[in-house]
């Protein structure tokens, strides 16, 4: 299927070439790139368009813009039919960039140009990949650029700056980028290099004290000239061929200031955005392969960034121990299972089988709901078995039963536990989702949790919502299913006693419920459940603590509590 392009397709009207003459570009991607790509755009360059002059890639027409409207070429690949316009014997080069939004979240290129043939139409593949090459970016008169694989300069031109050195209709040579009127004349090479008409004139016009003909490599700059010290700014300070040398300490090519030293530093690619971030490390630069091993490689300003696919399973942490997006590595933070986005550091622990939060532990018993055995009118908290051994399935040795504390709760818990049970989607912790779908209305909390360190914050506590209609009131709180609650431990204490030590009942009427992450790393999303208890009868709050809701410690300190909508 030939795509939409069909205006960029026609480069056509070849004169003295077979209708049928074209390259047939066949653009898909790998995983790193997203499948919801907004548009591509392409970059065509055709060289050899000016025989006998410096080649440079040149883009005859304005780049094409295609979007996909929810495509994925992964499946359906995008094709682009190009055919030569002028020269049948020139070469093409041909760059994609995929966009989502307004980043680009994949590129790739043909590797070497190709050239047209004469009355066949050869189909070239490009592959996107999410890594984008080094020095890749677009210059200030919109001209495409990035490094190859051997660390060379490639740039494909705008129809008017072919050689992409910022001039356009007044530039005498628009193939050489050092020929401009903004460059320097040179002496002793018979070439109009300012374009001014005269050749190898001996002036003085940056007023350095040092003329053309002396060596004065850019005449236009006065900080330019032989013998001037070299700064790194990407220019050849002292006219000596070199650009920025003695700036590289690690020999990457890549310098603090943002210059990318080409073919030995006889050229240099200049953008402040594209600095080394560590000059002492030869592995660590722009355009670097991101590793996972918690450090900025690549120089993006995020370690192990999600772009690399070092998170195969997109739970945000990596078999090395590192959170995604986010520096330094943790045996703490270390993704036991990166094929399962339901297994890491934090995650509920349910009654799978499996180690879920990779602490080296799995899950024994867990809370369930019960008929009462003796009036079966009552629904009571029970306890059941986890599956013994490693398993792929969640399972369970056993029906609940009477154990733990045998606590009587709302019959909604029950009806809701026997659905979630039997749903294989929630079997493995039935438990949680009876609460959640129970009707009983979800109050959601936050656990303050250091993300970044998984360390620690002091213990955050809410106030729960007063009970007691009795004069004088007598109530009871209790926690059902116990004060370990996987990953917290939850204790309730009397609000007017804050040095009581907080337990899993409570003969007051003014509650605090005490909240202490634990576990070795970032605990993950807990359901728990209070039964409050006065005259009036027994009311449930359904509790959500989430770590995912608060950023630090300092930011907000304490359980922070919003009230919620029931679930449906």
């Amino acid at each position: 299927m030939i795509g939409r392009a069909a205006a960029l397709a026609a480069l056509v009207a070849c004169g003295g070439c077979d209708s049928s003459t074209g390259v047939l570009i066949e653009v898909t991607r790998d995983d790193s790139v997203p499948a919801d790509i907004g548009r591509l755009a392409f970059h065509v360059g055709i060289d050899g368009v000016i025989p006998d002059e410096p080649s440079r890639w040149v883009d005859p027409d304005p780049q094409e813009d295609v979007r996909l409207d929810g495509r994925d070429i992964a499946d359906d690949p995008y094709r682009l039919l190009i055919r030569p316009r002028e020269h049948p014997q020139a070469e093409v080069l041909v760059a994609v960039v995929a966009y989502t939004g307004g980043d680009a979240v994949g590129f790739g290129a043909l590797e070497a140009p190709v050239r047209f043939v004469d009355g066949e139409v050869a189909m070239w593949p490009i592959v996107l990949r999410g890594q984008l090459p080094g020095g890749f970016g677009d210059t200030d008169t919109g001209c495409l650029r990035w490094t190859d694989g051997d660390g060379g300069l490639v740039t494909i031109g705008r129809p008017r700056d072919q050689d992409c050195d910022g001039f356009a209709d007044d530039d005498c040579n628009d193939v050489d980028p050092a020929v401009n009127p903004g460059a320097g004349e040179r002496c002793g090479n018979a070439v109009d290099e300012d374009c001014d008409g005269q050749v190898d004139e001996d002036v003085d016009e940056d007023g350095d004290q040092v003329t053309t003909c002396a060596g004065d490599c850019d005449d236009h700059d006065g900080a330019v000239s032989p013998g001037a010290e070299e700064a790194c700014d990407g220019v050849d300070n002292n006219c000596d061929g070199l650009c920025d040398e003695g700036q590289d300490a690690d020999g990457d090519s890549y310098t603090v200031c943002g210059s990318k030293l080409v073919d030995g530093g006889t050229a240099c690619l200049f953008d402040p955005g594209q600095a080394d971030c560590d000059d002492g490390d030869g592995e660590v630069h722009p355009g670097a392969e991101e590793v996972c091993d918690g450090r900025d490689n690549d120089c993006s300003g995020l370690c192990d960034d999600a772009s690399a696919g070092l998170d195969r399973d997109g739970d945000g942490f990596t078999a090395c121990g590192s959170l995604v997006d986010h520096c330094g590595l943790s045996d703490l933070q270390r993704d036991c299972d990166d094929r399962e986005a339901a297994v890491h550091p934090g995650a509920p622990e349910t009654c799978d089988g499996r180690d879920d939060d990779c602490d080296g532990e799995r899950l024994q018993s867990a809370p369930c709901f019960l008929l009462d055995d003796v009036d079966p009118t009552l629904c009571v908290v029970g306890e059941r078995a986890c599956l013994e051994g490693d398993g792929e399935i969640g399972d369970w040795d056993g029906a609940c039963g009477r154990g733990g504390e045998n606590t009587e709760v709302a019959a909604e818990l029950c009806t809701a536990y026997e659905t979630c049970d039997q749903d294989p989607e929630t079997h493995a912790d039935p438990y949680t989702c009876s609460i959640e779908t129970s009707g009983l209305g979800v109050t959601g909390c936050a656990v303050n949790v250091e993300l970044e360190s998984g360390a620690e914050c002091p213990a955050p506590e809410v106030v729960l919502p007063p009970i007691g209609l009795g004069d004088p009131p007598v109530c009871s709180w209790t926690i059902v299913g116990g004060q370990d609650q996987g990953d917290y431990l939850v204790g309730l204490r009397d609000i007017l006693d804050p040095l009581a030590t907080p337990g899993a009942t409570l003969d007051v009427c003014g509650a605090v419920l005490v909240v202490v992450a634990q576990g070795p790393g970032l605990p993950g999303p807990q359901d728990l459940l209070v039964a409050g208890t006065d005259e009036g009868g027994t009311t449930f709050f359904a509790i959500s603590l989430d770590p995912d809701l608060v950023e630090d410690c300092d930011a907000s300190p304490g359980l922070v509590c919003q009230d919620l909508p029931p679930p449906p």
